[in-house]
């Protein structure tokens, strides 16, 4: 079930073992981290997006890259940190399609899905760094169906059944390696702390909308990390506008008061 629009890989695979898409967040710092105990050689590669946090997320990166370097445990070589900008990626009409198929099933599917989707197809194995009970951990078990590919070298990790699933959901995902839908922020917490790595993991930047530098607590990256073990990240403004948030959530999520904000009243 394999589209022959999908084959022209614009980077050289045999160039690097690894290639993975890189935030400087906890899901994708913690293949980094993982990673960087093997004998591998990783190219990391973030997608400019005109976040508000990205200056934070090239901070966080900055910094964690350098304390890699010191680690006793870094085995793996790691190549310079590749930006490209999600604007120059061009979207084909299949991707397209297929995002607003799954987007009808998956309503709250983000659009960075689409261009991500765009970008995996130029580039080999590109590792996609999401955690158990993520919605591509539903995708690839509720609607399609999943492989777990085993390496000795740098871990096992899942990718779509492309014989077997859905031609939407290939069309869309089919290119990724996911290499941690088994792991919860919480597993992640515990590896690193036994690798003695949690120094660095918490200099992971998560939040799309900080304020004062400092975690918003109100953005869907920060309810996630909250709601998952990660308290401690957040000063006591940031939980308490979380707390605000969840208070007013119900309401926000009527029918009215979506009607209401539509209107600009």
């Amino acid at each position: 079930m394999e589209n022959s629009d999908k084959k022209n890989h614009l980077y050289d695979p045999y160039n690097n073992d690894i290639n993975l898409l890189w935030t400087g967040g906890w899901d994708s710092t913690f293949r980094l981290l993982e990673l960087s105990t093997k004998q591998v050689t990783i190219q990391p590669f973030y997608l400019k997006d005109n976040r508000r946090s990205e200056t934070n997320e090239f901070k966080a990166m900055s910094w964690i890259s350098n304390q890699i370097k010191k680690e006793s445990t870094t085995k793996a070589k790691i190549n310079e940190l590749i930006v490209l900008n999600r604007f120059d990626i061009e979207i084909d009409e299949t991707t397209k399609k297929a995002y607003s198929s799954i987007k009808l099933k998956v309503p709250k599917l983000g659009s960075q899905y689409e261009w991500l989707s765009a970008f995996s197809q130029t580039v080999k194995g590109l590792e996609l760094s999401l955690e158990k009970g993520s919605k591509m951990d539903y995708l690839t078990q509720s609607y399609g169906k999943r492989i777990t590919i085993e390496n000795k070298i740098f871990g096992d990790f899942v990718v779509l059944d492309n014989e077997n699933s859905p031609k939407d959901l290939v069309d869309l995902i089919g290119e990724f390696h996911f290499p941690i839908l088994d792991k919860t922020k919480v597993d992640m917490k515990t590896q690193m702390e036994n690798l003695g790595l949690m120094h660095i993991m918490n200099k992971t930047w998560f939040c799309h909308r900080p304020i004062n530098d400092k975690p918003c607590g109100i953005c869907v990256p920060c309810i996630q990390a909250m709601e998952k073990g990660m308290k401690y990240r957040f000063d006591s403004a940031s939980i308490f506008r979380h707390k605000i948030h969840k208070f007013f959530e119900p309401i926000m999520n009527t029918k009215f008061y979506k009607k209401i904000k539509r209107l600009g009243v």
